[in-house]
């Protein structure tokens, strides 16, 4: 099972069949940046670095290079300046030499079968003469549950003295290393003097994300070198605390111990807070430091956190300095509606579990909205564009939602298991909880229900009530039990405010109030039918951005000052409360 935040999808309808596009996902913390491979960056030294390059290699000769697929699944490392099949530009490698570069794609070779991939070397490497030596190279790297290694042989590849490198990094949170990070790895005792060495790189992972590698190189090992790599930082979340904690590892790549090295941590370009790591780290050894000082990472933002180290006659200062991100959501209150659009701020903090590693999960669509341009939809396929027969179980999670304890509120949404093929089929299941994993959604809203084929959305509510005030979860998990039918449903418009209370009539008569038009520029009209009527607009996340009491009859809204977006509009028309959504463009 693997979240995947959901940004942009597309699937396409044509002649009863679908074609789906592949998925991209939005990292827990992070978030794709855009990347120029084409940037060069100048390696910062000092006077202390004379450790002699004995090799090096930028990828621009793809030929230098043999790969190996370990399980024979026909998945293997690539050259070219192609970043991952999710991303193809959005997720590259800011390295030095620019161009070619090397990258594994769990990601993107399967979703059902495990890697176990090597890029090797070509020509053996003459290391005689140089005892000490370390394997230097730059990557950009993206972790979920994968494992990665540098190794070296002496003898053709018989054997391999392999060594794990970014063993820091968090699991199952999508960290990511900086953009470049370079990493330093102590290679004498396996490869020192050495006449043919071999070096490869190694990635074993099950549908994880992945590995960019550029300019690597093996280079005399100096006697005084450290380096930092593999910043940890709190998962992303909504309130994120405004102390929250940083760690990072030192590594003494160098001949000589490290003595109470220096380290720094800046925080969104802030002021760095400088501390000292008490203590020896011998060569060859690493240590992992946490600030006394802590981040503030409470705004909604992504958040950056670097790291520096300041070593005594450090030979190279291109190692000293990495940085982590983290995004922190924001919390939406009542009353809220997402429609899938992109205006909607918090769409990003949505989640997909694909609990059943299929090919689809819940996805972002743009052929079967309800209202608006977007919608959700779960769609089994064959990766044709037909649909695929079999079990499915997926869950889309909202992002943070506040709630009020002991306060009803109705969730109201619409539903659609298209009717255009009858081996279509989805159930479908409703639950609330305090995190965004399918095992917290611990409180049932709706039981698990099979939702009968339409030939048009179909608008369903529930109402809750929630035991104590916090940050809650809802979770929409859609599932298909009979093998001979794929599972297809579509999910738009969900709304959720306080259930009317008991005196005031509800919205079963919402359709005696009329907004037109409907989306418009910031201008649009309020029909009431009723004296004694009011109107309230609320922005996505419930802020009120206008109140105004109407006329029996068409009354006109002017929200130009306001910014593109879906706003919430709540009508007392004498006495009956009405709530719609309202899209403004501009």
């Amino acid at each position: 099972m693997k979240k995947i935040y959901l940004l942009a999808f597309s699937v396409l309808l044509a002649g009863g069949s679908f074609a789906q596009t592949a998925k991209k996902k939005m990292t827990k913390g992070t978030g794709f940046r855009n990347k120029n491979v084409s940037v060069a960056k100048t390696k910062v030294t000092n006077p202390n670095e004379v450790q002699a390059i004995v090799w090096s290699d930028d990828f621009s000769t793809p030929a230098n290079w043999t790969f190996v697929d370990n399980l024979s699944l026909g998945q293997t490392w690539v050259i070219g300046t192609t970043g991952p099949n999710q991303s193809p530009t959005g997720f590259l490698i800011n390295s030095t030499s620019g161009g070619n570069f090397a990258m594994f794609d769990s990601d993107g070779t399967s979703q059902t079968d495990p890697n176990d991939a090597e890029m090797r070397t070509a020509t053996p490497i003459n290391l005689t003469g140089h005892p000490n030596v370390n394997l230097v190279f730059e990557q950009h790297y993206m972790r979920y549950l994968d494992s990665t290694f540098v190794g070296v042989s002496t003898d053709g590849g018989t054997t391999w003295t392999e060594y794990k490198v970014n063993g820091s990094y968090a699991t199952g949170g999508n960290a990511e290393s900086a953009d470049p990070e370079t990493v330093s790895v102590d290679i004498s005792a396996a490869a020192g003097n050495a006449a043919a060495v071999l070096v490869k790189f190694r990635y074993i992972g099950f549908w994880d994300y992945w590995w960019l590698v550029d300019d690597v190189k093996i280079e005399d090992q100096p006697s005084d070198d450290g380096s930092v790599s593999g910043v940890v930082l709190p998962d992303a979340s909504c309130g994120l605390s405004a102390t929250s904690p940083v760690s990072v590892t030192i590594n003494n790549v160098g001949m000589n111990p490290i003595v109470n090295p220096g380290v720094s941590m800046s925080v969104d370009g802030g002021a760095p807070v400088n501390e000292t790591y008490t203590g020896t780290i011998n060569a060859g050894s690493s240590v992992t430091y946490t600030f006394t000082a802590t981040a503030d990472l409470s705004g909604v933002a992504t958040h950056t956190v670097a790291v520096g180290l300041v070593v005594t006659n450090d030979a190279s200062l291109a190692n000293n300095a990495t940085s982590a991100t983290v995004e922190t959501y924001p919390t939406v209150s009542t009353p809220m509606t997402n429609s899938f659009e992109a205006a909607d701020p918090d769409l990003t903090n949505y989640l997909n579990y694909n609990t059943d590693l299929s090919t689809s999960g819940w996805q972002w669509d743009n052929n079967f909205p309800n209202t608006g341009t977007n919608n959700m939809l779960v769609y089994e396929n064959d990766g044709a564009g037909n649909p695929q027969a079999g079990l499915s179980e997926q869950t889309l999670i909202t992002g943070c939602l506040s709630f009020t304890g002991g306060t009803t509120y109705r969730l109201k949404y619409w539903r659609w298991v298209p009717n255009a093929l009858p081996t279509l089929a989805a159930q479908l299941e409703i639950n609330m909880g305090s995190d965004n994993t399918p095992a917290t959604l611990t409180t049932n809203l709706m039981p698990l229900t099979a939702i009968a084929q339409s030939a048009a959305y179909v608008q369903d509510s529930v109402d809750f009530t929630p035991a104590t005030t916090g940050t809650y979860y809802l979770g929409f998990r859609a599932v298909n039990n009979d093998a001979a039918k794929a599972c297809v449903i579509a999910l738009d418009d969900i709304e959720i405010a306080e259930a009317p209370l008991v005196g005031i009539k509800s919205n079963v008569a919402s359709d005696v109030v009329s907004i037109f038009p409907n989306p418009n520029a910031g201008v649009f009209t309020v029909k009431a039918t009723e004296n004694n009527s009011s109107v309230a607009v609320y922005s996505i996340i419930g802020e009120n951005v206008y109140s105004s009491k109407l006329a029996k009859g068409n009354n006109s809204i002017d929200l130009t000052n306001l910014a593109a977006g879906s706003y919430i509009v709540k009508v007392n028309n004498g006495g009956t409360l009405v709530t719609k959504r309202v899209v403004i463009n501009k």
